[in-house]
C-alpha cells in the first residue's frame, strides 16, 4: 500500500536507519526489509566495511549525500505512490459496492487493469470469459478472485517501479560519491583543523552541548514528599493485631468483663478504669495508600540538553577568516545536534535573515548549499532578532539555547526587542554570542555571556 508519510519524516526514519546500521541504534519503527530504500541503505553500508573503523567522519559525509539522494528519489517516487493510492482506492469501492455499483464502475476498472497490468499479472480477458461462462454466484466468486490478483498486482507493480527508478539513479549517484568522496572529506578536516585551533570554540560548544558539569542555579533540584493519603478507622477491625490497656470498653478482653459480674471483683474493675489499666484489643491505624508528590525547585528554568538556534552573520564584513571560523563552529554545533538528538535551528543573516530548521535531515541539503556559498552584503540584526523570538515560540524551540556568531558591527536592537530578549531571559533562555573581530559591542550587556576572537 502507499506509504502516506510525508517526506520529512521518512528521510528522518532513513537517517535512523543508517545509524541503526552503523552503531546499533534505536531501530526505527518501519523494517527496511519492507521497504526499497530500506534496503538499499543495508546495502550501502554494507558494501563500505571500512566505515565502521576509519574516522568517522566519512560515515557522516556519506550519511549527509546519501539523504540527499533518497530526498530525490521520494520525488521521484510521487506519481508511482499517488496512482498506487488511486488505485487502492478504486479497489475499495469496487470492493464494498453492490452489483449494481460494479457494473457501473466496471468500465472504469476493466480500463485500468487493461493499461497498467500485462495478462500475466491480471488476466482481465480470462475473468471475462469465465464469468460468461457462469451464473450469478459463481460470478461474484470470480469477481472476489479478480479483486485479490488485482490489490497484490497493485502492490507488486509499485515496488517494481520503485526498483527501476532507484536502479536507474543508484549508478551515477554512487560514482559522484566517489569522485568526490575524498575532496569533501579533505575539505571537512581542513575546517576541524580551523576550529581546534580556537580554545573558545571547544569551550562553547561544551555548554551549548551541556558536555560539562552544570553549574548549581542552572540545575533542576528535585525534592519527592510522601504522605498518607487515607487514614483506617479505627471502627473498623480487620483482625486484632495487639492488646493495649486503657479505658476502651468497646473492645475489652473476657477476662476484663468478668470483673464486672462478681460484686467482690468489682472494685478491681473500676480501679483499673480509673487508671487506665483496663487490657483491650487494638490494632494499629493502615495506611490504605500512599501519594507521591513530586515538588520541582529551579532557580533557573532548564532543559538538560534543549535546543540550539544559531545565527551566523553573512555579511560582507564576515567574509575571510571569519567566515571560515564562523562556518566550523557551526558544522561542530550541527553534529552535536545530531549526536545528542536535539533540534537545531539555522539563522544566517545579512540585509535579509534566512532560517533553515536543522531538525529534520531533509533540510541538511540546505546546510550544504549555505556553506558553498561565499558572505556578502550589509547587516541587519533586528530583523535575525525578530526570527530568533519567533522561533523561541514554538513548541519545538522552547527554551533554546541562541548563540549569535558575527562580528557585531550592527545597532543593538530596538526598545520592543530588547523587552523580549530580557522576558526570555527571566524564562531560562540563555543568549552567548562570538564576536570575531575588534568592533566595539554594544552586546555585551544583553548577552549572557560572549567570547571574543
Amino acid at each position: 500500500m502507499t506509504d502516506n508519510r510525508t517526506a520529512e519524516q521518512r528521510i528522518k526514519q532513513y537517517s535512523e536507519t543508517f545509524d541503526f546500521y552503523i552503531d546499533a541504534a534505536v531501530h526505527p519503527d518501519f523494517k527496511p526489509t519492507n521497504d526499497t530504500l530500506g534496503q538499499y541503505i543495508k546495502s550501502v553500508i554494507t558494501d563500505n566495511p571500512q566505515l565502521n573503523s576509519q574516522d568517522s567522519l566519512w560515515a557522516e559525509l556519506l550519511k549527509e549525500d546519501l539523504m540527499r539522494f533518497l530526498q530525490a528519489l521520494l520525488s521521484l517516487y510521487e506519481p508511482v505512490e499517488k496512482e498506487h493510492e488511486r488505485q487502492s482506492k478504486m479497489i475499495d469501492l469496487f470492493t464494498k459496492a453492490s452489483i449494481n455499483g460494479k457494473r457501473k464502475m466496471w468500465n472504469e476498472v476493466f480500463q485500468t487493469i487493461k493499461y497498467f497490468y500485462t495478462p500475466q499479472e491480471v488476466n482481465i480477458e480470462g475473468y471475462i470469459y469465465q464469468m460468461q461462462q457462469m451464473d450469478e454466484k459463481g460470478k461474484s466468486a470470480t469477481l472476489s478472485t479478480l479483486i485479490k490478483d488485482w490489490k497484490k498486482a497493485n502492490d507488486e507493480h509499485m515496488e517494481l517501479m520503485k526498483k527501476k527508478i532507484l536502479d536507474k539513479n543508484k549508478k551515477n549517484w554512487e560514482q559522484s560519491v566517489r569522485d568526490r568522496g575524498l575532496e569533501d572529506y579533505k575539505r571537512a578536516k581542513k575546517i576541524d583543523y580551523e576550529f581546534y585551533k580556537y580554545p573558545a570554540l571547544t569551550e562553547i560548544t561544551k555548554i551549548i552541548g551541556r558536555e560539562q558539569p552544570e553549574n548549581k542555579d542552572d540545575r533542576d533540584d528535585i525534592l519527592l514528599k510522601y504522605k498518607p493519603q487515607i487514614i483506617s478507622n479505627y471502627a473498623v477491625f480487620e483482625e486484632v493485631e495487639e492488646i493495649t490497656t486503657g479505658r476502651n470498653l468497646n473492645q475489652l478482653i473476657p477476662h476484663e468483663i468478668v470483673l464486672m459480674a462478681d460484686k467482690e471483683t468489682e472494685p478491681i474493675f473500676f480501679q483499673k478504669f480509673s487508671a487506665g489499666r483496663l487490657q483491650s484489643f487494638s490494632n494499629r491505624p493502615l495506611i490504605l495508600s500512599q501519594k507521591k508528590t513530586i515538588q520541582h525547585v529551579c532557580t533557573k528554568p532548564r532543559f538538560q540538553k534543549g535546543p540550539i538556534i544559531v545565527a551566523i552573520d553573512t555579511s560582507g564584513s564576515m567574509n575571510g577568516k571569519p567566515e571560515i571560523i564562523a562556518t566550523s563552529l557551526l558544522i561542530q554545533l550541527v553534529r552535536i545536534a545530531k549526536k545528542q538528538l536535539r533540534k537545531c535551528y539555522l539563522i544566517t543573516f545579512s540585509v535579509r535573515s534566512q532560517a533553515i530548521d536543522l531538525a529534520h535531515p531533509a533540510n541538511w541539503y540546505q546546510l550544504k548549499d549555505f556553506l558553498t556559498h561565499g558572505f556578502s552584503g550589509g547587516t541587519n540584526g533586528e530583523e535575525m532578532l525578530r526570527i530568533a523570538l519567533e522561533t523561541l515560540k514554538t513548541e519545538t524551540y522552547n527554551f533554546a539555547d541562541i548563540l549569535i556568531i558575527s562580528d557585531f558591527e550592527f545597532h543593538k536592537p530596538i526598545k520592543n526587542t530588547m523587552d523580549k530578549i530580557f522576558k526570555e531571559k527571566e524564562m531560562g533562555v540563555r543568549f552567548y554570542g562570538l564576536q570575531i573581530g575588534t568592533a566595539s559591542n554594544e552586546y555585551d550587556e544583553i548577552l549572557d555571556r560572549i567570547w571574543k576572537i
